[in-house]
Parts: C-alpha cells; structure tokens; sequence
C-alpha cells in the first residue's frame, strides 16, 4: 500500500513538473517565435515587387535611383507615403506557431501556389526572390500566409485589401500639388495676381477697386491642390483636343520656374484632359475640378472699394450750449 501511494506520489510529482516546464518552455518560445519576421527583409532591400489577383493583370513596382514607379503605368510615380505604410506593415509581419502545414490545409486556406488570394513576389537587388501567398482571413485585419517553398502556413496581422492591383492605386495623387508658399503669382484669363504676404493682390487695381481676398485666396489654394482621376499617358491625342482649350492659367513659383497648365475636354466624354508644361503627362481629371475653376475671372476677385467719407458739418450747424 505504501509502495502504491509512493508510485502515485511520484506520478503527480512528474506531471506537475512536466506542466511548469511546458508552461515556461512555451512562454520562451512564444516570445521567441512572436519576434520572428515571416519575410525578413526591408523595403530599401528591394528593387522589384510584383502583386497579383485572380481577374486582375499583375501589379508591377519598381525601383530605379531610389524612386519606386509603375513600369506598365507610363513609368509613372509611386505614393512613397502608401508603399512605405502598406510594405512596412507586410514586410514586418511576425509569426507564431503555424496553424497547418498540409497540402489540403493550403488549399483550403487558399494560400496554394494554385488557388490563393493574393500573390506576392519580392525581389530584392541580388536578384533574391521571395514568394508568399494571401488566404483567407481568420479575423480581423488576419490573413492566412504561406511562402513559397515552405510547408508553413501562418495567420498575420495584415489585410489583403490594402494590396491593391490596379496601377491607379498606388499612384502619386500628390504629383500635381504645389506648396502653397511656393507660388508668387497667378495668371489666369484676363487677370493677374501677386502674392502680397499671406494674401494674393489682383494687379492693375483701379482707384475705386480692391482685391476680393477670399477669392483670390481660394483660388490659390485650389491651383496648389490639384488632384486627377488617372494618368492618361505620355503622348497627345486628337480625342483630348488639347488645341481647344477650355481654361489655360499659369503660375510663378518662387525659384523663378513658371508652370503653364492647359485645360481641355475629351470627345463626349464629362471628364477633362489636363497637361502641365513641367511634365509630360496627360491627366484625366473630374468634371468637378474644372468648374471649380473656372468660375475666377477678374470680375469675380475685384470688388468696389467701400468709400469712407468724413462728415463735413453743414454751414449753418450750430453747437448746441
């Protein structure tokens, strides 16, 4: 009987150790498998990225002289802001215990060189290729991922949606901003404006006009915060009638650089077709936009000068005692 209780004894001993030693051995590893990077590598490594989705053509960046540009876009600019916040966040992801490693799992997480969500390939200036597949989505901004070569197939903190596919996307929209302290003066119509400190003074004022400030101040804020709805490529065509302006302006930046910008409409369409001449870009941009502007003319900044006359007493007025 002693014998009995000492073996259980010994038993209980054993399993209560072996539990203390899974829970540290598991907190260890936890923290050490949390920490580990699923890609390891770092966006200034890499020189090529392509994305791609079922329907969808694949998406194509690269980098050249340290600018990231769509090759099968007109070489267009990259967003620096949205590749490095969407990048960073995939190329940092970190990984924990795998949640399968079966062909049939791949599957059926779609994450399978054959059946995934999105694809994602890497390359950096060693010509060093990486391949990971996007599943499906366990939670909340979590994605099922798998690389290409391993039999791993992890949930990350990432949303599929945020790689896009579609060249548009990942375009400048801030290609034709200028900073707004940059511009000196605006030419536009029959009216010319100069920067006059914080405000925009019409020329050529006559004695009984005076510049309306809050126009001309919108009107300054809406040149330097020009946006488009695509790039149209780099070369005219007849159907952007760009010999048939609708609006033309130009504006002085501060380096002494003189930016003319043409305005014109496409064949029956609502949009417009816009072309600096600092780039060699065609941009298509919303109707909208262009009636924003085209509203300024001089009648609509100049306003009358209030008259301040000071009352002359009559000669006949007496002061009252």
């Amino acid at each position: 009987m002693v014998k009995q209780t000492n073996i259980l004894i010994g038993v209980l001993v054993l399993q209560v150790c072996l539990a203390v030693g899974l829970m540290v051995t598991g907190t260890d590893s936890g923290a050490f498998v949390s920490e580990q990077q699923l890609l390891g590598v770092k966006l200034d490594e890499l020189e090529k990225i392509t994305i791609e989705e079922k329907g969808n053509p694949p998406l194509l960046m690269s980098k050249g002289d340290g600018v990231w540009s769509l090759p099968e876009y007109f070489d267009f600019p990259v967003s620096s802001d949205k590749i490095d916040n969407i990048m960073d966040k995939l190329l940092d992801a970190t990984v924990g215990w795998p949640v399968a490693t079966t062909q049939s799992a791949a599957k059926r997480f779609k994450v399978a060189p054959d059946d995934f969500e999105k694809k994602v390939v890497i390359s950096d200036s060693n010509g060093t290729t990486k391949t990971l597949y996007l599943g499906t989505s366990p939670g909340f901004k979590k994605i099922h991922a798998k690389l290409d070569g391993d039999d791993n197939i992890y949930g990350i903190n990432f949303g599929a949606y945020e790689l896009a596919t579609k060249p548009n996307d990942w375009a400048d929209q801030a290609y034709l901003k200028i900073e707004g302290e940059e511009i000196t003066e605006i030419e536009m119509g029959d009216v010319a404006l100069t920067r006059d400190g914080e405000i925009f003074q019409v020329k050529s004022l006559k004695d009984n006009e005076q510049t309306n400030a809050s126009k001309t101040s919108s009107l300054h804020s809406k040149l330097a915060n020009l946006s488009f709805l695509e790039v149209l490529g780099k070369s005219d065509k007849p159907v952007y009638k760009q010999n048939e302006p609708e609006l033309q302006y130009s504006v002085l930046l501060k380096g002494g650089d003189k930016i003319g910008v043409t305005i014109s409409k496409f064949n029956d369409q609502d949009d417009y077709v816009l072309k600096p001449s600092n780039s060699e870009y065609y941009f298509k941009v919303a109707k909208h936009v262009v009636e924003g502007l085209d509203g300024f003319d001089r009648a609509s900044l100049v306003e009358a000068k209030a008259e301040t006359q000071d009352k002359v007493p009559a000669p006949n007025d007496k002061e009252q005692p």
